[in-house]
């Protein structure tokens, strides 16, 4: 693998090219990602469909409706976000194909794949800083690892590279280890910290895109000047900097964010799953500090609520003679049934007998058929004809005097010639 020197940062760079340095691979289509994506655990595909020279063209609904219709299948959905863009969401390569081609014609117009939605990202760590980020992604690519963006990590401040790199493979995998030369490193998943907008100190989105007013960290207030009131966080109530890792907020929207990395659910479910749990752990964490107090009302309702459940559990007591009763009946039909089935397998078998009876009746029909046929053509051949009895009363005889036939022409034995 090549090796080369420490890069040198360029002089007009910003702090955050001085810590990180960035390798796109740009060599794969939107439509090689989708399709890999897919290939590779992706439920859907997100892509935002832009305009050059401002807002995206199709906006309106009717726009939408009338120049996708007949491009996407009817499963897919489109969305415009604040931005003013037009999201496709799909999970078929025919829809994004032909999505593609139309914008592509469209003059000022790009489709762009949002790849946080398909990519799961891997920290990579004790990779030598000289090795250059190019030889890093040819050896992952020779292992049939699609990999969209490499990153690696400097020293806050400095042009310093430290031994820290991340990867964002393109699909839903699970991975422990890469190979890069001859050494074999152990991944970990990267979990990304929540996003916070450093005016307005809202999570979701940065000072960029915001058009809200700048608050203060420490008293959550408008005020331009300096702070003077007392430190408290806006979102929690609690004496703290707003921006402080241990608010409960915060670790909340860290929380969501593992559940969406690490299960592969959407933030809205996140969202619910992180606000039951919360909810519980907030009463284990106020009982672990200060003691509890139960109010009367609540004592009557724990009682009430033991009222009823003792009045359900006389009530299904009472029902225990009827469930026996039903259980007595499930084994009559039971039985019932197993002797129909016995029943209609009895009946197809006779079923098939007299089939084979039948058949067996054509095929004898069909013998006698063919002797017949046989009869009467041996009958011409040798010249049979039908000739009428004799009639018994014509002869008067007795057979005595049949017994005593003598000739009615006497015959002369002497010898000699007459």
């Amino acid at each position: 693998m090549t090796k080369r020197a420490l890069e040198e940062s360029p002089s007009g760079c910003n702090s955050k090219d001085r810590r990180i340095s960035y390798l796109f691979i740009n060599n794969l289509s939107v439509i090689q990602k989708a399709t890999t994506a897919l290939e590779r655990g992706c439920g859907s595909i997100k892509r935002s469909i832009e305009s050059t020279a401002g807002p995206s063209l199709w906006v309106k609904p009717s726009a939408i409706n009338t120049t996708f219709r007949s491009l996407t299948h009817k499963d897919d959905v489109f969305f415009v976000n604040k931005n003013k863009k037009l999201i496709l969401v799909t999970n078929r390569i025919s829809s994004i194909e032909k999505v593609v081609e139309y914008v592509h014609s469209t003059p000022n117009t790009i489709v762009r794949l949002i790849d946080s939605d398909i990519v799961t990202k891997y920290i990579i760590r004790d990779v030598e800083t000289d090795f250059i980020l190019e030889d890093i992604a040819k050896e992952i690519a020779s292992q049939d690892i699609l990999v969209s963006k490499i990153v690696r990590f400097k020293k806050k401040g400095t042009s310093e590279p430290i031994p820290t790199n991340l990867i964002d493979e393109i699909g839903k995998t699970n991975r422990s280890e890469i190979k890069i030369g001859r050494v074999i490193f152990q991944v970990s998943r990267f979990i990304e910290n929540p996003k916070v907008c450093f005016k307005c100190l809202k999570f979701g989105h940065t000072q960029i895109r915001c058009n809200k007013h700048k608050r203060c960290s420490k008293c959550g207030g408008t005020h331009n000047d300096e702070c003077t009131g007392p430190i408290k966080c806006f979102r929690c109530n609690e004496p703290h900097d707003v921006l402080d890792k241990n608010c409960t907020i915060f670790i909340s929207e860290q929380e969501i964010i593992t559940l969406v990395r690490t299960h592969d659910i959407s933030f809205a479910e996140a969202r619910k799953r992180v606000a039951t749990g919360q909810s519980f752990a907030a009463v284990a964490g106020s009982t672990s500090t200060s003691k509890s107090v139960v109010s009367s009302g609540v004592q009557a309702q724990l009682s009430d609520l033991l009222l009823l459940i003792k009045s359900l559990q006389d009530q299904i007591t009472n029902l225990a003679p009827q469930v026996s009763q039903i259980s007595n009946l499930h084994e009559v039909n039971k039985k019932i049934l197993d002797r129909c089935i016995q029943t209609q397998e009895d009946l197809d078998h006779q079923i098939v007998e007299n089939k084979n009876l039948q058949a067996l009746t054509d095929s004898q029909n069909k013998t006698i058929e063919s002797l017949t046929n046989r009869l009467t053509v041996l009958e011409s051949n040798y010249g049979f004809r039908s000739s009428d009895s004799p009639d018994p009363g014509l002869f008067h005889q007795s057979l005595d005097e049949l017994n005593n036939f003598s000739p009615a022409i006497s015959v002369d034995t002497d010898p000699g010639i007459g």
